[in-house]
């Protein structure tokens, strides 16, 4: 009898044991898409966020990326890898505070999302199904309408994004092509990506006193994006590939 019991004891705990397992790997973001509806208490749109399995991408005025894990209503992210555009000041004021460090969820009724930063920046987002993909979405109806063709593509591990196919054969990213910042003269851009980086080592002359370090960090962010492109869809990929080569005409100086 107390063999039996020790038995059932034994198996009752190999039985939790895997049940906390199996919950410890049910993760309710993965495969998700959300579409931000306000920040701060205040309605703004035009930003999304999509979970993977253990990747997660943003789009806000710049398209961002980064790696992700759950510890229960925590997200645990790594550093965050993006573009270098702007735009409004309300949307990029919105992607300046969203850091996924440490950041706490909530799923609400209604199909709702919550994401709390560490510093206590609040986002609402609402779930985008599938149909929003399609032209009620007025990134495509926009694509549509500057006589563009919108495409839904995915990348090898079946994330979806959207495509607008210009006249003249431009790809660009549905919502940067949206916001405006689609297509962009390349030369305009390098400018841009070259002050950021001019910028950033002036005010920063302490730390990268010689042309040495400079080199290292602008060869550490091209290794960082080159890296970056093994993970991303097509268009984030193309988006990486050009900074890269932006950061390849940067004289140090």
């Amino acid at each position: 009898m107390k063999k039996t019991l020790m038995a059932a004891g034994m198996l009752c705990a190999a039985s939790l044991a895997v049940s906390g397992i199996f919950a410890a790997e049910i993760n309710p973001l993965e495969a998700t898409e959300w579409e931000l509806t306000s920040f701060e208490g205040k309605a703004l749109t035009g930003a999304t966020v999509k979970f993977g399995t253990g990747k997660v991408f943003g789009s806000f005025c710049n398209n961002l990326s980064t790696t992700y894990s759950l510890s229960g209503d925590q997200i645990l992210a790594g550093p965050m890898a993006t573009t270098l555009m702007y735009c409004n000041t309300p949307l990029m004021d919105a992607e300046s505070k969203f850091d996924l460090s440490n950041a706490k969820y909530q799923l609400m009724t209604g199909n709702q999302l919550e994401l709390t930063t560490a510093s206590g920046s609040k986002y609402l987002w609402s779930k985008k199904t599938t149909h929003t993909v399609g032209m009620a979405n007025p990134a495509s109806v926009n694509c549509e309408k500057n006589g563009g063709k919108h495409e839904i593509v995915k990348d090898k591990n079946g994330n979806e994004s959207g495509v607008c196919t210009l006249s003249d054969g431009t790809k660009c990213d549905e919502w940067a092509y949206y916001r405006g910042e689609c297509p962009a003269k390349a030369t305009t851009q390098e400018q841009k990506i070259h002050k950021i980086l001019d910028d950033h080592f002036a005010k920063h002359a302490d730390k990268f006193p010689t042309a040495k370090e400079k080199t290292a960090v602008i060869e550490m962010l091209k290794t960082t994006f080159t890296n970056l492109m093994k993970e991303v869809n097509a268009t984030l990929k193309a988006q990486y590939q050009e900074m890269v080569t932006i950061l390849g005409t940067y004289k140090v100086k």
